[in-house]
């Protein structure tokens, strides 16, 4: 899905074997990206379905394209790499490997149903980038848990869930 305060006509068409589905979402996001302006701003919206490699990286070849998708939860996070200490041999590219479960800090009340975390991290979803990762439960400790990637950085983002809005 592509928000925009903009209607663009797209043609649809059927699925053929020849491409894989998530090149065909590709094709036609290409194709309508000329439409825009590079002034406007555009956001895909998708599921974890979508949030894959050889489509996500798409959102490099315009300036003006982010991508919010919701990941697998077992998707792999780093933290991001520590400074430099000055010391002999190649410095990391990335920290340490973060877990849904225990390095995410909750908001102190629930937003809609839902407590979030959000937080800076290295991750390979998107060709080895920065991204910020949105984790939401519905409880602090043990509840059910949904991670989100989003690949931009404005300083001021805005994530719903479920019609209400947190600022970041």
């Amino acid at each position: 899905m592509i928000m925009t305060n903009t209607n663009v006509n797209n043609a649809c068409r059927m699925w053929k074997k020849k491409e894989s589905k998530l090149e065909l979402v590709a094709t036609m996001i290409r194709k309508v990206m000329p439409e825009f302006q590079s002034r406007e701003h555009v956001i895909i919206l998708c599921d974890s379905w979508y949030t894959k490699q050889n489509l996500v990286c798409i959102v490099n070849e315009y300036p003006n394209l982010d991508l919010i998708g919701n990941a697998r939860i077992d998707s792999v996070m780093y933290d991001l790499a520590p400074a430099h200490t000055g010391r002999r041999g190649r410095p990391a590219k990335h920290g340490k490997r973060l877990s849904v479960e225990t390095d995410f800090t909750f908001s102190g009340e629930k937003i809609g149903d839902y407590y979030t975390g959000v937080r800076r991290v290295f991750t390979r979803i998107f060709g080895n980038q920065e991204v910020l990762a949105y984790v939401t439960a519905t409880e602090k400790e043990h509840g059910k848990k949904r991670l989100f990637s989003v690949r931009f950085f404005q300083k001021n983002c805005r994530f719903s869930v479920h019609g209400r809005e947190k600022h970041h």
